[in-house]
């Protein structure tokens, strides 16, 4: 990879695929010896996706394989993302279920399915790459052929992921990670956040814990700012979704107390303890 970095449009997408796979699992080069630079990475993973004689599983599994480098969830991920096993998981729910289930455990104390049980040496890196999977998805699921976000294909999955949930003891967990998904909606043609499918499926479902989920992600995509001193921008943003919260408040009344106000709540909380801050380090000063 080394040397094929120098020129990775040269490679055919199925021999970028088998060397990529190959250094996954099969790898022997000792620490640190040859480093895999981000960039060439994600250079190497855009040619593997242009690959039509790949099928989405093949190129999901790999992404998988590198999920740690590829996903953003812990803010060094690269540019590229994990696109094909979002799609995967998009077409297989049960596959969500089943990283919900590997990372948390049950709320009834029951027991699972023979189907979820894991070995003990398994248990913790199963729940490892579970949690990353969650945390690593950012494409809000339920598009149609077009690749058009509907309410009918949203809320069939996220049907699938709670009637599921539930049976396995883990409703709550569900909605939260499902609500943190969900954080990651684009504004609607109204230029109002969320979108209109998330907005309406939101406001049908009427879960606190769904609710909870989306203010934390979408606290969370604030992500590393530069700050100045006192809470402008935190007054900046609370104003900002006070704006989406009014403009919600009739058609989308819950969207809109809970979601939206919630985070001009947290926003004005911020303002405050940054202005308190700055009075502080000024006095000392």
């Amino acid at each position: 990879f080394e040397s094929a970095s120098y020129n990775l449009k040269r490679f055919d997408p199925e021999i970028l695929f088998r060397l990529m796979t190959a250094i996954a699992k099969d790898g022997k080069e000792p620490e640190e010896h040859f480093r895999l630079q981000q960039h060439y990475i994600d250079e190497a993973f855009e040619r593997i996706d242009q690959g039509t004689e790949l099928t989405l599983d093949q190129k999901a599994g790999l992404e998988y394989l590198y999920i740690d480098v590829l996903s953003n969830s812990h803010g060094y991920g690269g540019n590229y993302g994990i696109p094909n096993l979002a799609k995967y998981v998009e077409l297989h729910p049960e596959v969500y279920v089943q990283a919900i289930v590997y990372t948390y455990r049950r709320s009834d104390g029951a027991v699972d399915p023979p189907e979820f049980s894991v070995a003990d040496e398994y248990a913790s890196h199963l729940a490892q790459q579970g949690y990353k999977l969650l945390s690593g998805m950012e494409t809000v699921p339920g598009r149609d052929a077009q690749g058009l976000l509907t309410v009918e294909g949203l809320r069939a999955w996220i049907k699938v992921v709670r009637d599921a949930s539930m049976e396995l003891g883990r409703l709550e967990v569900a909605d939260i990670k499902i609500g943190e998904l969900l954080a990651h909606a684009p504004l609607g043609a109204d230029g109002v956040w969320p979108c209109e499918p998330v907005r309406d499926v939101l406001e049908e479902v009427h879960s606190d814990a769904m609710m909870s989920g989306v203010r934390t992600g979408q606290f969370n995509l604030r992500g590393v700012h530069w700050r100045g001193k006192g809470g402008a921008q935190e007054r900046e943003l609370a104003d900002k979704y006070r704006t989406w919260a009014d403009a919600l408040r009739y058609s989308h009344p819950y969207v809109s107390s809970s979601a939206l106000m919630g985070l001009v709540k947290t926003y004005e909380h911020d303002a405050r303890r940054e202005d308190t801050d700055a009075i502080v380090k000024r006095r000392l000063h």
